[in-house]
């Protein structure tokens, strides 16, 4: 029977006898601090429990779970997938705009810098596309770092966008394609871009070099607005839904804030 290394996450309502067994327990605290998953760092920074909410970072009263926490969120930043390394950035700012403990605060705002120097230096070795909520994420805690973290290379992901938007608006006939992929993926990297680092969106003469696309853009999404279907079954009437929605999606890109991405 194979032994098991570790349990990621169990039912919530066993969460609070955990924290407990855990906060009673030093040697098990130390284990479980030495090898927890982003699930585990989530548990052991939570800023809120017990009966009457009193409950505070049960598991980093250690001095050392502090220097061990530090260590687990580099190792997440150099090698768990980029959702993760995303999650834990909000995880991490959350934690740290919630403290009421000044020196809680700062140790978590060293951690977010760290994290964040790595998640640099990662994603500008292997030119990955940068998701616009990853970005998002980055810069969101980032702006907590004194002086502020670098923002990661954009040129990549930005000139990977650009290509796959003028690739499908030769190809395509309506926005319905266009909004679900990289239309509005463009758009949201776009604004994340504009909110933390508007130098770039200069450099790259957005929006004027690409009068050409938003010209065929506006055109699609005109003709999709007048449009009138003969709708004769549930199928169309599906489809129709579908396609105001989309319309929606890509009318709302204006209105609708980057912490929504």
């Amino acid at each position: 029977m194979a032994s098991i290394r570790r349990i990621d996450w169990i039912h919530p309502s066993c969460r609070d006898l955990v924290i407990e067994e855990l906060a009673l327990e030093p040697t098990l605290q130390a284990k479980f601090v030495e090898s927890m998953s982003l699930q585990g760092i989530k548990l052991s920074i939570s800023d809120s429990g017990g009966l009457a909410g009193e409950r505070r970072l049960p598991l980093m009263k250690d001095s050392r779970n502090w220097e061990i926490l530090h260590g687990r969120c580099l190792s997440i930043a150099r090698e768990d997938p980029y959702s993760d390394v995303s999650d834990l950035l909000t995880t991490l700012h959350s934690a740290a705009l919630e403290s009421t403990d000044v020196d809680w605060r700062q140790r978590f705002i060293r951690t977010i810098g760290a994290v964040c120097e790595e998640v640099c230096t990662r994603y500008d070795a292997s030119g990955t596309i940068i998701k616009a909520e990853r970005l998002f994420a980055y810069c969101q805690a980032s702006v907590l770092v004194k002086p502020f973290s670098p923002v990661p290379q954009l040129d990549i992901t930005w000139e990977s966008l650009v290509d796959d938007i003028r690739s499908q608006l030769i190809k395509e006939r309506t926005v319905i394609f266009l909004t679900r992929t990289i239309f509005i993926e463009w758009m949201r990297f776009a604004e994340v871009v504009r909110a933390n680092e508007p130098r770039f969106l200069r450099a790259a003469g957005f929006p004027d070099k690409y009068h050409a696309e938003i010209k065929r853009l506006l055109t699609l999404l005109n003709s999709e607005i007048h449009a009138d279907y003969m709708l004769d079954s549930a199928s169309e009437y599906e489809a129709e839904a579908q396609r105001i929605e989309a319309l929606d999606e890509v009318l709302g890109m204006q209105t609708r804030p980057p912490s929504t991405y």
